[in-house]
């Protein structure tokens, strides 16, 4: 009986600790929002933790084949490997940020946003907290993957403003827009 408590409790943690990062947004969610948004954006950089490239890696290979979009995929698995990635990655890129516990850090997520703020790389990601610190995009799900909210930050991406017309707003399903 003790047993099972203990147990019961390790798996409470565990969820609940689960729960402090954001859900990611499906591959074709991400790519899906760079097409429609920044249709001229054909190159893609992927952050993301080696647990989750087998799950998403053939996801992300049919969604950017849809989308006529290249994809590459970068392994964060430490700080060192996000400077490493983000000097690859080429000027015309959008990057998608996939939440993972290296890239929630805060002082990862504020260097990657300064990088990319210094190159004009829109970063896309499925947390709050980088669309309000800077991403261009934030794209939130719920556990269904359904899109709960669409965050589109133009103070660092102020050449797409034009584009965010009552109607395009719309269309996507904008849920703020901060300017």
């Amino acid at each position: 009986m003790k047993l099972t408590r203990t147990l019961a409790g390790l798996f409470f943690l565990i969820a609940l600790s689960g729960q402090s990062f954001a859900r990611n947004a499906t591959a074709a969610q991400y790519l899906y929002m760079v097409n429609k948004v920044i249709p001229e954006k054909k190159d893609v950089a992927v952050f993301m933790s080696n647990d989750l490239l087998e799950t998403e890696k053939g996801k992300l290979e049919r969604a950017a084949a849809n989308f006529g979009l290249k994809v590459t995929i970068f392994i964060i698995d430490s700080p060192k490997t996000i400077g490493e990635s983000l000097k690859k990655i080429e000027d015309n890129s959008v990057l998608v940020v996939y939440e993972t516990e290296v890239l929630e850090e805060k002082s990862s997520k504020m260097f990657i946003l300064s990088k990319c703020k210094e190159r004009a790389i829109p970063v896309v990601s499925p947390s709050v907290e980088y669309a309000k610190s800077g991403a261009f995009i934030g794209i939130i799900v719920n556990e269904e993957h359904k899109m709960s909210q669409l965050l589109i930050n133009l103070q660092n991406h102020s050449e797409f403003a034009s584009k965010f017309t009552e109607e395009f707003n719309l269309a996507l399903g904008v849920t703020e827009l901060i300017k």
